[in-house]
C-alpha cells in the first residue's frame, strides 16, 4: 500500500463533525484500521480497546476480517483519510452507505458499493464479515441507517481477478 496520493483525495463536503455518533465511530475505526495496517501496528490495540469500551468486541473482530479482505481483494484505490481528518472522502461516505444497507437488510445494495471495490467473490467474503459488523453495531445501539450521500452511484458491473497493483489507502 502506498501513501495518500494528495491529488486524489476527493473530499465530498461532508465533514466529519456533522456526522452522527455511531458514523463518526465508524469512520474513526476504518480510518484507525488503515493507520494501523500501514504505519504501526501497535494502534490495532487502541482500536480493539476502543471495541471492548463500547461492549462490541465482536464488531471490531467482524470489522478487522472485513479490512483484511478489502486491503487484500480491492482492484482500485480506496481513498481512507487518516483518523485526524476532518473532511470525508467519497470512499468513506461509501463506506457508511454499505453498513447502513446491511442493517437495513438491503444486502443487494451493500454489494453493489462492495462490487466496485471487489470482485464477486472478495463482495461476498467481505460483504459477510461487514454484514456482522453491521449487525453488531445494530445490536450495540449503534445505527447507521441514516448515511452522508455520495457524488457517486455504485456500478452494477463486478470485477473479476485483481491487480496487481490493488491499492487500499
Amino acid at each position: 500500500m502506498s501513501a495518500i496520493n494528495p491529488s486524489r483525495s476527493e473530499h465530498v463536503g461532508t465533514h466529519f463533525h456533522d456526522l452522527s455518533f455511531s458514523e463518526q465511530f465508524v469512520i474513526w475505526a476504518i480510518r484507525m484500521w488503515m493507520r494501523a495496517s500501514c504505519q504501526s501496528p501497535s494502534l490495532f490495540q487502541i482500536l480493539g480497546e476502543a471495541f471492548q469500551v463500547i461492549g462490541l468486541p465482536e464488531a471490531g473482530r467482524a470489522l478487522d476480517k472485513g479490512m483484511c479482505i478489502l486491503s487484500i481483494g480491492t482492484d482500485r484505490e480506496v481513498m481512507f483519510f487518516s483518523p485526524d481528518n476532518e473532511c470525508l472522502s467519497r470512499d468513506e461516505c461509501d463506506f457508511i452507505r454499505i453498513i447502513a444497507a446491511y442493517q437495513a437488510k438491503d444486502t443487494q445494495q451493500a454489494e453493489a458499493f462492495l462490487g466496485t471495490w471487489l470482485p464477486l467473490a472478495g463482495t461476498r467474503i467481505a460483504g459477510s464479515a461487514f454484514s456482522e459488523f453491521a449487525s453488531h453495531l445494530a445490536t450495540g445501539g449503534f445505527s447507521l441507517i441514516r448515511a452522508p450521500k455520495s457524488a457517486t452511484k455504485p456500478q452494477n458491473s463486478v470485477g473479476i481477478g485483481r491487480s496487481p497493483n490493488s491499492r487500499l489507502h
